[in-house]
């Protein structure tokens, strides 16, 4: 063979040689394409068939499922054999028509969207929210839609959830500074009204012309209600001033229904219905009266046309815990859920602005929640209201009931009082209500110059008046100095509002007592006369 042909022959031999290198190259990266790929598809198919979405592959050109995955039939009910060759229209996956136009409108101009928040339809009926992705894709030359879902109502109840902790965390701070406003200006304002009402009772008592006294009366008349105002506010705060002692509650009710009877019209029935035994509650009776009245007043107001106030009292237990109910149930118009829901907000009213503050309730709350307790309320439209508050169930013996005030002889018999304020006009009205009616009373500014006073003193007062909230040296500690010097020695406490910490150091006992602004002087009277009694009749006794 001739060397030219030999040497053509080798090139061809070589370039086979490469040729079949190459082919064997390129098999070797199809076969690790093709091993890529179907790695690749197994991870795909264990990612769709394992996610908890809702997964599903659908035919752009009519809208059939053509796949889904566990994730879909977890979330909708449907089985994969139910979905797979229906349409999302048949199943009647989308509860908002529009909703699904929109993302259909979004794909055809995009080709994809991202996390729509959508109402979806379960096989059952039931509904949830779900956060919706789409992409649309080619596959074997169609176009497909693949869509993923995911369930969020778990998510949007915890949003709402933190909506509300939040909501009622801006109402506790706004309603905490309403209650600080009202504690802050209480003091100083039932200072003045009570110098309004002691001297508008001297007054009263002075004048002959009885035109000018029933003028005086409605200045006093304004007073009192000023005083509620203020109450009102403190006790919606839950700041109101009490004295709490173990009582009956059957017994508080059974007394009550005279007084409201004289309260409520003749068109309006009262019926009782009280348990056997005392249902004790270590509440203070005074404040627990003001909520029961508050609440049959209302009722009253429920039942223009005539109807039935029924009270109830009754024993319960509750988490592990003896409860007593009390229960203020009328027949009359009712309330709406929207009027329901909003009851207990300060100044929020269905009255006329002249028969309401909007403040009865929420102070009637905030004087059930100081005593350890809440409320219950069912109402519906032309179908009565009913109101129930727990107390706390007391243990041991009840608390003697004192007598009424205005059932003691107020007049003095010669007694020396020492009386402490430090407000100029309170100082007046109360230096001339007692010494009007036959105290001798001596009076001091701070409680450092009642200890100077005293220090001069040979024998004791009878008993010391005292404000608590005084400038420097509290009431309470002014107690304590004197009685270090005379053990026995008598103290009326007085206060406008102050701290429950500041009540907390009064000392209790036979030789205390306390008396809450706004009071009128026959109130004063009345309380410094049965404090002086009780130091007689334990002297006696003794």
């Amino acid at each position: 063979m001739p060397e030219n042909d030999i040497k053509a022959l080798q090139h061809r031999v070589a370039a086979l040689s490469q040729r079949i290198r190459e082919l064997e190259s390129a098999a070797e990266e199809a076969e690790e394409t093709r091993q890529a790929l179907a790695l690749s598809e197994q991870r795909f198919r264990l990612a769709f068939q394992t996610s908890p979405d809702a997964i599903s592959l659908t035919r752009a050109q009519d809208g059939m499922l053509v796949d889904v995955n566990g994730g879909f039939t977890e979330i909708t009910g449907w089985t994969r054999e139910e979905a797979i060759g229906a349409t999302s229209v048949e199943m009647e996956l989308w509860v908002d028509v529009e909703t699904r136009r929109r993302m259909a409108t979004e794909i055809e101009e995009r080709g994809v969207v991202r996390n729509l928040e959508a109402q979806f339809r379960r096989k059952d009926g039931s509904i949830l929210w779900g956060l919706f992705s789409a992409r649309a894709l080619m596959l074997d030359g169609e176009l497909h839609l693949m869509s993923v879902a995911r369930d969020i109502d778990a998510w949007r109840r915890a949003e709402r959830e933190r909506e509300e902790l939040r909501e009622a965390l801006q109402e506790a701070q706004r309603l905490e500074s309403i209650a600080r406003l009202a504690s802050g200006v209480a003091h100083d304002f039932n200072n003045m009204l009570t110098v309004i009402r002691g001297f508008t009772g001297l007054l009263s008592k002075q004048l002959r012309d009885e035109a000018l006294r029933a003028e005086v009366d409605e200045i006093d008349h304004a007073a009192t209600r000023a005083a509620e105002l203020t109450r009102q506010l403190l006790a919606f705060g839950r700041r109101q001033v009490l004295l709490p002692r173990t009582v009956s509650l059957s017994d508080l009710v059974r007394r009550m229904r005279k007084m409201l009877r004289r309260l409520l019209p003749a068109s309006i029935a009262i019926e009782v219905d009280l348990a056997e035994d005392d249902c004790p509650v270590h509440a203070d009776p005074g404040q627990l009266e003001q909520v029961i009245a508050n609440l049959a007043v209302n009722a009253r107001d429920a039942m223009p046309a005539g109807g039935t106030l029924t009270l109830a009292v009754r024993g319960a237990s509750r988490d592990e815990r003896d409860w007593v109910i009390v229960e203020v149930r009328d027949d009359g118009v009712g309330m709406d859920d929207e009027t329901l829901a909003r009851i207990f907000e300060p100044f929020f009213t269905t009255k006329s602005p002249d028969r309401g503050t909007g403040l009865g309730l929420s102070s009637v709350d905030g004087v059930v929640h100081q005593s350890g307790g809440f409320m219950e309320v069912d109402s519906a439209p032309h179908q009565g209201s009913s109101f129930r508050i727990w107390l706390p169930r007391a243990t041991g013996a009840l608390d003697e009931d004192t007598q009424r005030q205005s059932q003691i002889p107020a007049v003095g018999g010669g007694e020396h009082l020492l009386v402490v304020e430090d407000e100029p006009s309170l100082r007046r009205v109360l230096d001339r209500t007692l010494a009007g009616l036959g105290y001798r009373v001596t009076t001091a500014s701070s409680a450092e110059e009642a200890l100077r006073l005293a220090g001069r003193m040979d024998a004791p007062p009878d008993a010391v008046v005292t404000d608590i909230v005084l400038p420097g040296m509290h009431g309470a500690e002014l107690a304590r100095e004197l009685r270090h010097r005379w053990p026995s020695l008598r103290v009326l406490f007085t206060s406008g509002y102050a701290e429950q910490s500041v009540l907390a150091s009064i000392p209790r006992g036979p030789g205390s007592a306390f008396l809450q602004k706004v009071f009128t002087p026959s109130e004063l009277l009345a309380a410094v006369r049965a404090l002086l009694d009780a130091a007689h009749s334990a002297a006696r006794a003794s």
